[in-house]
């Protein structure tokens, strides 16, 4: 898993992102399966744009019991929440909202 936030430091966690930028596919919906099995963790799955209609076909075999539990985010719209945050961060500092 390549992130985790947990609600209380010695907890589950309980969200697990895995970014998959790469490499196997599979592995990654297998890593998220097992968080979602053991600690019902809410789990995310960020990939490229051109990746999501791919991933939501592995979503209908073996690993369709994720299916619902499971959120696909691509990278653009991360990329677009950064920017989002970024911009109100900023604002908030010009007029003394920190």
């Amino acid at each position: 898993m390549d992130v985790v936030w947990r609600r209380v430091v010695a907890s589950v966690p309980t969200f697990v992102f895995e970014v998959h930028i790469e490499g196997n596919i599979h592995q990654a919906l297998i890593k998220l399966k097992h968080a979602c099995d053991v600690w019902n963790s809410n789990i995310y799955l960020v990939v490229k744009d051109n990746e999501v209609e791919r991933v939501s076909k592995y979503l209908e075999g073996a690993l369709h019991e994720i299916k619902a539990r499971l959120k696909i985010i691509s990278v653009s719209k991360v990329r677009e929440l950064y920017d989002i945050q970024k911009k109100d961060f900023q604002l908030k500092s010009e007029v003394g909202f920190r």
